[in-house]
């Protein structure tokens, strides 16, 4: 066998090879591609949406950020996506709970914080007799948890059950 010969045959076999590699590759994107669930969206507003399973809220977050039209609370679990909370509520429910939990006195009022020390802290803190802020409710994964008028100073944490 000459060299011109074995050359032809060891480019013969090389092209064969890339061939099989990319039909391979491609018959894997095209498999992964069919097995992948296309995302479903929600047809339900989520003031109508029921929680799927029982759960605590790690955060909340003002709707009006998703949709200016809406003007309440979303209370969100750890598997909620953004704009898609378990449970939507009213700034007056939010307060009902958080006096309940020992977050807020008597003689105090929430209104969402126009410039919050940090995003986790949404809502400010009010005292009713001077209307001057006493600091703001915050969340994340630990729970709600108040703060000082400058963000700081943790107060002990409270979880809100979904379906309070």
């Amino acid at each position: 066998m000459t060299d011109d010969t074995r050359s032809q045959t060891r480019l013969a076999v090389a092209r064969v090879g890339i061939l099989l590699f990319l039909i391979a590759f491609g018959l894997r994107l095209l498999g992964i591609a069919l097995t992948e669930e296309a995302p479903v969206a929600d047809a339900a507003p989520a003031a109508t949406r029921a929680p799927a399973a029982p759960g605590i809220f790690v955060r909340f977050e003002w709707l009006s950020q998703c949709d200016p039209a809406q003007a309440q609370i979303g209370l969100y679990t750890a598997s909620d996506a953004p704009c898609q909370p378990s449970q939507v509520a009213s700034l007056t429910w939010l307060q009902s709970q958080l006096a309940a939990s020992g977050l807020l006195t008597a003689g105090e009022y929430l209104e969402p914080a126009p410039a919050p020390p940090n995003p986790g802290c949404g809502i400010a803190v009010l005292n009713s007799a001077t209307n001057q802020p006493s600091g703001h409710i915050c969340s994340d994964v630990h729970g709600f948890y108040r703060t000082d008028v400058n963000g700081k100073n943790p107060a002990r944490r409270a979880q809100l059950e979904v379906g309070d």
